[in-house]
């Protein structure tokens, strides 16, 4: 509750006039308007509010670190496009969230030493009670991290695949001079070729089992073509070193 006292003369008299008026609801709309700002500074995401032509209102300490702007108000000089690498993004998610009112995209941010990185930008537009677009805003994540893993996955499937694919080639290789061998102990009458001939069997039947392991494994082949860059070791120079 909320009292007013005031000092009135009337009739040559002097009173106190006190008014009594509930706030509660005025104290609980406060206390939700502060408990949704500290939620808003405190968010590690970068949160940035700007009017419907695109210049800044308002961003918290996150989206200030995360491009590089350590003075405050630094930020609300701005407009949108001056945190992409592209102007034109900055613009075009203006033009997109005023038409569809929602959006998330992946792009190239610009930080304020001219540095780029990756984010994710997602947005709404906020509307009053007539459903009327009051202003922009847009939450963005520093995914650069995500980017570099995603990239290093890939580079490393397509290495293994690569790989696998030499290892069947230096089956062939191990096997051409064991055949000659073969072929040599086989044509020479001594109780020592038979034993030449046994460990020549030996190796052959170690490479075959390892070109099959690499060869049949569906689960290898399904993990490269889902992780790696949509191809495959080729299935022909395996089988080709069974022969």
């Amino acid at each position: 509750m909320e009292i007013t006292v005031r000092s009135v003369t009337f009739g040559g008299e002097q009173y106190l006039v006190a008014i009594a008026r509930d706030i509660a609801d005025r104290v609980r709309t406060e206390r939700e308007l502060r408990i949704k700002e500290t939620a808003l500074e405190s968010s590690t995401n970068g949160i940035l509010i700007a009017d419907l032509s695109g210049a800044v209102i308002y961003a918290n300490r996150s989206f200030a670190s995360m491009f590089g702007y350590g003075e405050d108000g630094a930020v609300t000089e701005r407009n949108l496009e001056a945190f992409f690498a592209d102007p034109t993004v900055g613009e075009t998610i203006t033009g997109h969230l005023l038409d569809d009112h929602a959006i998330m995209q992946e792009t190239i941010g610009l930080r304020n030493n001219g540095s780029p990185f990756h984010i994710q930008v997602s947005g709404s537009v906020v509307q009053n009670d007539a459903g009327q677009p009051l202003c922009i805003m847009l939450i963005v994540m520093d995914i650069t991290g995500r980017i570099l893993t995603d990239q290093m996955k890939r580079e490393t499937y397509a290495q293994l695949g690569k790989n696998i694919e030499q290892f069947a080639i230096l089956g062939d290789h191990i096997r051409n001079p064991l055949q000659v061998i073969v072929g040599y102990a086989e044509m020479i009458d001594d109780p020592l070729a038979e034993k030449i001939l046994e460990q020549s069997r030996r190796i052959d039947e170690i490479i075959t089992e390892l070109d099959r392991g690499w060869v049949e494994s569906a689960n290898v082949r399904q993990f490269l073509r889902k992780h790696g860059d949509g191809t495959e070791p080729s299935v022909q120079a395996f089988l080709h070193s069974w022969k």
